[in-house]
């Protein structure tokens, strides 16, 4: 057989480079799955950015400080992490971490929307974390030095922003001029000192703002801003109260020659109208939000919803002879009261004596149940810079007379003006409440709202139908001719009220009055107490009557 080579197309030449091409084919296969991968993580990495970006500027810190610590590390889009880290660090008031961050991650380099954040800050009132930010931006546009401008103005340096505004020159001055007018009225408040920055719900100022003293002033009487002091030192800011300005003047002059504390509130939005503080030491501010005392009868309201609410032995008619004894003492009341028909009756003539038994016959367990429900022990409520603190009782067992004196209000027992108010609140509404509040609105520089209240419901009791009873019975504390609270009943409206006396005889007895009004279509609830100011059913039912016709006008 012949062997014919010449026909053959086989050569190392050609191998050589078919394999030349599967090696550039492979690598370059290689090279486009890497770009997909590097693009795909670098996308994801961008979306994470966004979200994050999302989270800070509607205000979901929690959730933008987690995503970060979930993700903050990665190696994709680290500078634009590292951005939002600083910024979180800023508004966590950590300024120099947030600084030191910012510094490494060069703000307006990233995909970080640098204006929005501007926007963020300034319309949130973060004054100075907006200066630090703003100042540490590479790009230097007609946004970035408006919003420093705007700094200059928030934190009280007129001279400063007054010199920007003269050298601002934007490509678009209809966008700004507003705002700018806005500046200029400010600085010009600024240089003469003082600024007001808390207004009651109409629009009245209530305290202003002394740069140099660094110092907050209250225009009315009765209740005292200095903890806004640190809150100022941050920025320019308005407050607007539920407080009506005009309601606390007219406390302040019925107080004039007492001591004490009232609050009234709106229950139909739980705003506080007034809060009132006139201490008789005068070493503490806004007592009626937070000081504690003996609350005498008024603790019978809760006595009496357990006593309703027991499956235990009827006691009424009862028959006080104006003593009895627990634990082997003799137990006091004011005066032997007689027979009393009801609950009711006992109520309206706050009988001690029967109040005492109703308590033992209930129970311990029930009576403290009930005191937790109506918020006793439990902790203070924040409400901005305010704090409303409830009252307290011991849970202990301390015997059958410490019982009889709980269910009466008397030894182991406190309350606050705040939270008497609340009770009444309670009862008024048959076991429901909108929680009280004092803040209506925050406002910055450029008077828009970044938090407004929120109306916070609470059900305390479903449809228990002692409360009618309840009322009835604060109803004949005015009405009954023997009622400890007919001196203070007016000829225009029916009120629900329950009297309290406590205190020592040698220092001078404590008037203590809780209630609501109207009767029929309860508006309004009230609690005060007048420190050293004698019994309730005197001095206490009398200042309360003044209070109602001066409310209402009606002298």
């Amino acid at each position: 057989m012949d062997l014919d080579f010449k026909d053959r197309t086989f050569s190392f030449l050609k191998l050589k480079k078919k394999k030349l091409r599967r090696k550039v084919f492979f690598f370059l296969f290689i090279f486009f799955i890497m770009a997909v991968f590097l693009f795909y993580k670098d996308h994801s990495a961008y979306k994470k950015v966004k979200k994050a970006e999302v989270f800070l500027l509607t205000g979901e810190i929690l959730k933008c400080s987690n995503l970060l610590d979930k993700e903050g590390s990665s190696f994709f889009r680290r500078s634009s992490f590292n951005e939002l880290k600083g910024i979180l660090s800023l508004i966590g008031n950590d300024i120099e971490n947030g600084k030191k961050i910012l510094t490494k991650s060069k703000p307006g380099k990233s995909s970080i929307k640098s204006e929005k954040v501007l926007a963020y800050l300034s319309d949130n009132c973060f004054y100075k974390q907006l200066d630090i930010y703003s100042s540490m931006l590479s790009r230097d546009n007609d946004f970035v030095r408006f919003y420093r401008i705007v700094s200059d103005t928030s934190l009280y340096r007129a001279g400063e922003s007054g010199r920007k505004i003269k050298a601002f020159e934007p490509e678009d001055p209809d966008k700004y001029s507003k705002h700018l007018s806005i500046l200029k009225e400010i600085n010009s408040k600024v240089k003469k000192g003082k600024i007001e920055f808390i207004f009651d719900k109409d629009g009245e100022a209530l305290a202003l703002y002394d740069i140099e003293q660094d110092k907050c002033i209250s225009l009315i009487p009765g209740i005292n801003f200095d903890n806004f002091n640190n809150s100022l030192r941050n920025g320019i800011k308005y407050i607007k109260l539920s407080i009506d300005k005009d309601v606390q003047l007219k406390l302040h002059r019925l107080f004039n020659k007492y001591s004490g504390s009232f609050v009234l509130t709106d229950l139909e939005d739980g705003s506080i109208i007034a809060a009132y503080s006139k201490p008789f030491n005068g070493n503490e501010n806004n007592t009626a939000l937070i000081r504690e005392y003996e609350p005498g009868s008024i603790i019978k309201l809760m006595t009496l919803f357990t006593y309703f609410n027991s499956e235990t032995e009827r006691i009424f008619p009862f028959n006080c002879i104006g003593y009895t004894s627990y634990d082997g003492k003799i137990f006091y009341d004011w005066i032997r009261h007689g027979i009393l028909q009801s609950p009711e009756n006992a109520l309206s003539r706050s009988c001690n004596i029967a109040f005492a038994e109703m308590g033992i016959k209930a129970g311990a367990k029930k009576i403290h149940k009930v005191l937790k429900n109506f918020m006793f022990n439990s902790d203070p409520s924040d409400d901005g810079i305010f704090q409303f603190r409830f009252g307290r009782f011991s849970s202990e067992d301390h015997g059958e007379r410490a019982l009889a004196n709980i269910s009466i209000g008397l030894e182991h027992i406190s309350i606050t003006t705040i939270h008497s108010a609340i009770i009444s609140s309670i009862i008024a509404q048959n076991g429901n409440i909108i929680f009280p509040y004092i803040i209506m609105s925050n406002q910055n520089i450029f008077n828009l709202g970044y938090y407004n209240h929120t109306p916070e419901n609470k059900k305390i009791y479903l449809n228990n139908r002692f409360f009618e009873n309840i009322k009835s019975g604060m109803k004949e504390v005015t009405t009954d001719p023997k009622g400890t609270g007919r001196r203070a009943s007016v000829d225009f409206m029916d009120i629900g009220l329950k009297t309290g006396t406590a205190g020592e005889k040698s220092k001078g007895l404590d008037s203590v009055l809780t209630g609501f009004f109207p009767f029929e279509k309860p508006r309004y609830s009230f609690a005060f107490r007048l420190e050293h100011g004698g019994k309730a059913e005197y001095n206490g039912a009398l200042f309360l009557r003044k209070f109602l016709k001066a409310f209402y006008e009606k002298e």
